[in-house]
């Protein structure tokens, strides 16, 4: 009894867990290439927002044409759509960049795979994936809060919000990603 019910939740468990994965890579797949965005401006936004947070670790910032929202990766990437360099003005673009930097300061993209991989190995107690969902809203909510605080412009990060949920046409991917 015990025995067999433990082989089927490793069964199942890990079937999913390995579901995660293969969405995850084709989600990153489906970012596309990734270059590294060489605008001056930028560059300087994203280094003066890390020197007043105090973050000494230094941030890859790249772009990629597959993308359609920014994103936080791994431990020090943020990932540009190529639309922040030409649709958005210097004020949104320093909010974005507040916003992806808050991410990676609170390791987000880190616990958000966590979050997915417990919420699959788990897939038994189905309060684990409202945990995980609540806990990424919370996360978008407490970036939001830090590019603010750090910008002191909430009219700059709506309006920012407001363009990139323009650019967003294609319904949400079955992995979530910090951004």
């Amino acid at each position: 009894g015990l025995t067999l019910a433990l082989m089927g939740w490793g069964v199942i468990g890990g079937g999913l867990f390995l579901l995660f994965l293969a969405q995850r890579r084709r989600a990153m797949r489906g970012i596309g290439p990734r270059r590294p965005v060489v605008e001056p401006r930028l560059l300087q936004l994203l280094s003066d927002l890390r020197r007043h947070a105090g973050v000494r670790r230094p941030v890859r910032l790249t772009q990629a044409a597959g993308l359609t929202s920014p994103v936080a990766l791994g431990w020090n990437e943020i990932v540009l759509p190529e639309a922040v360099l030409t649709e958005l003005d210097a004020s949104q673009q320093k909010c974005l960049l507040a916003h992806e930097l808050a991410h990676l300061i609170r390791r987000d993209p880190f616990w958000l795979a966590l979050g997915c991989s417990l919420e699959r190995l788990l897939f038994f107690q189905p309060l684990n994936r409202l945990a995980r969902i609540r806990l990424q809203e919370a996360a978008e909510y407490l970036c939001d809060d830090w590019a603010v605080q750090r910008t002191g412009s909430g009219v700059s990060l709506a309006t920012c919000l407001v363009k990139v949920a323009e650019w967003v046409t294609t319904p949400s991917q079955p992995v979530p990603l910090a951004g």
